[in-house]
């Protein structure tokens, strides 16, 4: 099954392991929604995304959280 969003509000470690699962299933031109991270580690999240042809799109920072739009190419 293909999704048009996936939504996940996990810590990084988890995150970084799922994102080449949330790849397989996410549409062309899909969303993915992450947060429960870190602004620390935003830029291992994107680096892991990148690398399953998931573009980094912004982020929104509260406090040092993070909930970061990605977006599958």
């Amino acid at each position: 099954q293909q999704f048009n969003i996936i939504i996940a509000n996990i810590n990084r470690n988890i995150l970084m392991e799922d994102i080449k699962h949330y790849a397989k299933v996410l549409k062309s031109g899909g969303t993915l929604l992450l947060s429960g991270l870190y602004d620390k580690d935003l830029p291992m999240i994107k680096n892991e995304a990148s690398e399953h042809q998931i573009e980094y799109i912004n982020h929104y920072e509260k406090h040092n959280w993070i909930a970061a739009k990605f977006q599958k190419k």
